[in-house]
C-alpha cells in the first residue's frame, strides 16, 4: 500500500491522542520507578523482618532483572506484532498482579516469587512506552530528544514516589512495607484499564497495512538481523552501554538508602527526604539530557553527561575519603550529603537513551530491540553489578558506601562506549 493510500486510512493523531498517548507512557514508567525503588527503601526492614542478609535481598533485586529480559523480549515481541497500545496493557497488568500479591508474602522464598514474577511484567514497560511516545512524534524535526527525556524522568518521579510512600507508611510498623507494595500493585490496575481508552500507534498500523506479514516471517527474519550483521553490531554495542549506565546510576539507587540508614543511622523520615530530593534532581538531569539531545546530538548529550557523571564520583569518592576515620553522623553528613545530591545530577544519559534506541531500529522490531537492550543492560549493570560491587566492598572490610562510590565504573564505561553508536538526530524514525 502506498503512503498516500495509507494516510488516507490513517487519519493523523489529534492533539487530545498524542496527549493520551504520553500520559499513559509516563504513567507507566511512574510505576516501574516507584516498584524499583520502594523495595530498596525496604531492603533494611525486609532482611530483619525476613531474618535474611542485604546480599540475599540484593538477589532477588537481582533476580528480577534477569528475567525481565525474558519479558521484555516477549513483551517486546508481542507489541511489535499486535501493537503497542496491547503491549503495554499486558506488560503493566502482569506487574500489577504480582506486586499486589507481594503484599500478602510471609516468607523470603515467596517474596522471591512474586517479585521475580512482577519482574517478566515490568520487564516489557520501558521499550513499549518509548517507541508509543517516539512514534507519535516521527517526523525529522519533532523534539523527540526532550520527549524521551520527560518519559525517562518519570522514572524519578516514581521513585519520588516510592520515597513519599515509605515515608509515609514507616510509622505503621512492620507491614509499612505491605501497604506499599499493594497500594502500587492498585494504582497499577487502574493504569492497565486506562490503555482500552488510548489510540494505537499510527506508525505501528502504517507498518502493518504496507506489509501485513510483518507479524510472521518478516519479523521473525528481523528478529534474526538483530543478532547478525549491522543491527547485531548494534545491538551488542548499546547493551554495553547500558549495562555500564545502569551501573554508574544504580549503584547509588540500590544501596543509597541502605547506606543512610546503616552507616550514618539516619531516621525512616530522613531517609525518605533525601530520597525524595535526590528524585527530582535526577530528574531534572534526565530532563536535561534529553534537551541536550536535541541541541547537540545523542551522542555528545550522552558522552556530556556521562563525564558530569564521573565527576561527581570523583567528588563523592573524596567526601568519604575526607570522612573515612568517622563513623557517620551529623557531624559527617554535611560532607558526604551535598557529594551524594551531586551523583544525582550524574545520569543524563537516560534522558537521551530511550530516544537513541528508538532511532537506531526499524518499527517492525523497535519494542523487541529497545527492551531487550535495556532489560540485558538492567540485568547486568543495575543487578549483577552492584552485587559484586558490594561483595568487593566487604572483602576489603569497606561499608556499604563504598559499594556505592564503585558505581563510578559504570559512568567511565558509558562515556567511552556512546562513541561506538552512529549520531541519529535529526532523521526521521524508521519504518
Amino acid at each position: 500500500m502506498t503512503a498516500l493510500a495509507i494516510d488516507n486510512v490513517l487519519p493523523t493523531y489529534t492533539r487530545a491522542q498524542r496527549t493520551a498517548i504520553v500520559a499513559l507512557a509516563f504513567a507507566g514508567t511512574v510505576l516501574d520507578g516507584a516498584d524499583f525503588t520502594v523495595f530498596l527503601f525496604f531492603m533494611a526492614p525486609l532482611a530483619a523482618h525476613l531474618h535474611v542478609s542485604l546480599v540475599e535481598l540484593s538477589g532477588i533485586q537481582a533476580s528480577s532483572y534477569l528475567i525481565g529480559i525474558i519479558g521484555g523480549i516477549v513483551f517486546g515481541r508481542f507489541a511489535d506484532r499486535r501493537g503497542r497500545r496491547l503491549g503495554l496493557f499486558a506488560t503493566i497488568l502482569v506487574f500489577s498482579v504480582f506486586t499486589v500479591a507481594t503484599a500478602s508474602v510471609d516468607s523470603y522464598a515467596w517474596l522471591f516469587v512474586m517479585r521475580v514474577l512482577a519482574g517478566i511484567g515490568i520487564g516489557g514497560e520501558s521499550g513499549i512506552a518509548f517507541a508509543y511516545v517516539n512514534e507519535a512524534f516521527p517526523g525529522r524535526n519533532q523534539r523527540r530528544g526532550l520527549a524521551s527525556g520527560l518519559l525517562q524522568s518519570m522514572f524519578l518521579v516514581g521513585a519520588w514516589v516510592a520515597a513519599w510512600i515509605y515515608r509515609i507508611t514507616a510509622g505503621i510498623g512492620e507491614d509499612a512495607w505491605r501497604w506499599a507494595f499493594a497500594s502500587l500493585g492498585i494504582a497499577g490496575l487502574i493504569c492497565a484499564a486506562a490503555t482500552f481508552f488510548m489510540p494505537e500507534s499510527r506508525l505501528w498500523r502504517e507498518r502493518m497495512l504496507a506489509a501485513p506479514d510483518a507479524s510472521g516471517s518478516s519479523h521473525n527474519a528481523g528478529l534474526r538481523a538483530l543478532l547478525s550483521g549491522p543491527l547485531g553490531k548494534r545491538t551488542l554495542i548499546a547493551c554495553a552501554l547500558l549495562a555500564t549506565s545502569f551501573y554508574g546510576s544504580y549503584a547509588v539507587y540500590t544501596y543509597g538508602p541502605a547506606m543512610w540508614q546503616s552507616v550514618y543511622h539516619l531516621t525512616p523520615s530522613q531517609v525518605g527526604n533525601i530520597g525524595m530530593v535526590s528524585a527530582v534532581l535526577g530528574a531534572l538531569s534526565y530532563i536535561t539530557g534529553g534537551f541536550l539531545a536535541d541541541a547537540i546530538g545523542r551522542r555528545r548529550a550522552y558522552m556530556a553527561t556521562a563525564l558530569l557523571g564521573v565527576v561527581a564520583y570523583a567528588v563523592f569518592a573524596l567526601a568519604l575519603f575526607v570522612t573515612r576515620g568517622s563513623v557517620g553522623g551529623e557531624h559527617t553528613l554535611w560532607i558526604v550529603l551535598p557529594a551524594y545530591f551531586l551523583l544525582q545530577m550524574g545520569y543524563g544519559y537516560f534522558g537521551v537513551q530511550g530516544v537513541w534506541l528508538s532511532e537506531l531500529f526499524p518499527t517492525e522490531v523497535r519494542t523487541t530491540a529497545q527492551n531487550a537492550v535495556y532489560y540485558i543492560g538492567r540485568a547486568v549493570g543495575a543487578g549483577g553489578a552492584p552485587i559484586v560491587g558490594l561483595l568487593l566492598a566487604r572483602h576489603l572490610g569497606l561499608n556499604v558506601a563504598a559499594a556505592v562510590a564503585f558505581g563510578a565504573v559504570g559512568a567511565i564505561g558509558a562515556a567511552i562506549l556512546c562513541r561506538f553508536l552512529p549520531e541519529t538526530r535529526g532523521k526521521e524514525l524508521q519504518r
